[in-house]
């Protein structure tokens, strides 16, 4: 059994109006247990919308140390046997850039994970630093403890003590407990004139996507140029559409030293809208894991129509992956059906998973048995096009496709 971490969650006040207890109303509460990479972790939601300003977010907020250490313990996504294509555009954010940066400005990236970006950058000719909560350079330590301690006001490495012209940060503000905080050590990153350039998802437009479980912060352009200027930066810059992952939208602010009027009235009048967005967004999760007993469904009708030997490979070991699994188990188990799981990353090939008996293998197709029915479940968020492709390229003469997430069968070609 798996070592679930719990902490203690504490009540906020609206992260950009300030309204307290009082002027919140609860919209709904949700509790989940998300699987990491060594522990479990349960996420706690009492989300809200501030009657005095319209915004909707999570008042719940963790320790410090429990957000330090699920995302230290998150897995990242790396493979040294299949290219991993980026699951944002990168053009489109260079293309933003570009309209804002002179060349071979200086730039840092919070929350570059794996550095796909960051090469890319380079490549433009960028100066570029950068650095993720997983990131496990002791010289970096301090700073990324300061994240969620102190709203990265620790004193950063000595590689970034220069001033930047940009920071960047690309659907992180979302999951910060003290965006405030962070908002304002950012300033001291930033030249007199230099920009931060922000992406989030978009409530009003991809409400699944914005009330994923790690986000404290609901956000539309609105409630975010609020929190912008709030913080000392002027908007300069809104993109509704277009941005590097289509649930979301980018915002580009420059640090001026006089704070503009904060712009609440906007946010006000989308009060209503906001409510309904997120319940839609409550609605479209419902169905989602609708979708996973869709799948254990799919994967069952397989398994009793086959008059072959028959074996059950998930590819992707996630959340997905172990919630179907458990579903399906025990049927299997009866019919000594076996249940593999598989994942393309380097660094969960040989962990275990709730709901599989064996470990993390990473996929080979000489493994699968041309005299064997494969059900292959795809669990991917990004990915389970190329997962597809990958299965198929197998040569496999029997096989079933299941998207785990959607709850529906893949084309075989």
């Amino acid at each position: 059994m798996r070592k679930l971490i719990e902490t203690f969650w504490t009540p906020v006040a609206c992260d950009v109006c300030g309204a307290e207890e009082t002027g919140l109303s609860t919209l709904g509460t949700r509790i989940g247990r998300i699987i990491q990479k060594h522990h479990d972790y349960t996420w706690r939601h009492e989300d809200v919308q501030c009657t005095q300003c319209g915004f909707v977010f999570n008042r719940l907020r963790p320790t410090a140390e429990f957000l330090r250490d699920y995302y230290t313990d998150c897995w990242p996504i790396a493979s040294t046997s299949i290219d991993i294509v980026p699951d944002f555009d990168v053009a489109v954010r260079l293309e933003l850039l570009h309209r804002w940066l002179k060349p071979k400005a200086r730039v840092y990236e919070i929350g570059d994970k794996l550095g796909e970006f960051h090469t890319a950058l380079l490549k433009a000719g960028y100066d570029v630093a950068g650095d993720d909560v997983m990131a496990v350079d002791t010289e970096r330590a301090e700073w990324l403890d300061g994240l969620f301690r102190r709203g990265c006001v620790a004193v950063p490495p000595t590689a970034m003590k220069q001033a930047f012209d940009a920071v960047l940060a690309y659907f992180v503000i979302e999951h910060l407990a003290n965006p405030r905080d962070w908002l304002l050590s950012m300033r001291g990153l930033l030249t007199q004139d230099g920009v931060l350039v922000i992406e989030v998802p978009h409530l009003v437009r991809h409400p699944k996507e914005a009330l994923m479980h790690e986000h404290f912060l609901y956000l539309t352009p609105e409630s975010l140029t609020a929190l912008v200027q709030e913080a000392g930066y002027e908007v300069v810059e809104i993109r509704e559409t277009g941005a590097s992952r289509a649930f979301g939208f980018s915002l580009v602010a420059r640090r001026v030293e006089m704070s503009p009027p904060i712009a609440l009235a906007p946010l006000q009048e989308q009060a209503a809208e906001l409510q309904a967005a997120y319940q839609r967004g409550r609605a479209l999760l419902n169905h989602a894991q609708d979708n996973l007993a869709t799948s254990a469904d799919l994967i069952i009708q397989g398994v009793d129509a086959s008059d072959t030997p028959v074996r059950v490979c998930f590819f992707g070991a996630n959340q997905t992956a172990s919630e179907i699994a458990t579903l399906i188990g025990p049927q299997l188990k009866q019919k000594a059906i076996k249940i593999l799981p598989y994942d393309n990353s380097d660094v969960k090939t040989g962990t275990h998973l709730e709901g599989f008996e064996i470990s993390v293998k990473k996929p080979d197709p000489s493994e699968f048995h041309p005299s064997v029915l494969h059900i292959c479940v795809i669990c991917s968020r990004g990915w389970t096009q190329a997962i597809a492709s990958q299965i198929r390229q197998f040569g496999l003469p029997r096989f079933i496709l299941v998207d785990g997430a959607a709850g529906e069968l893949l084309p075989k070609h």
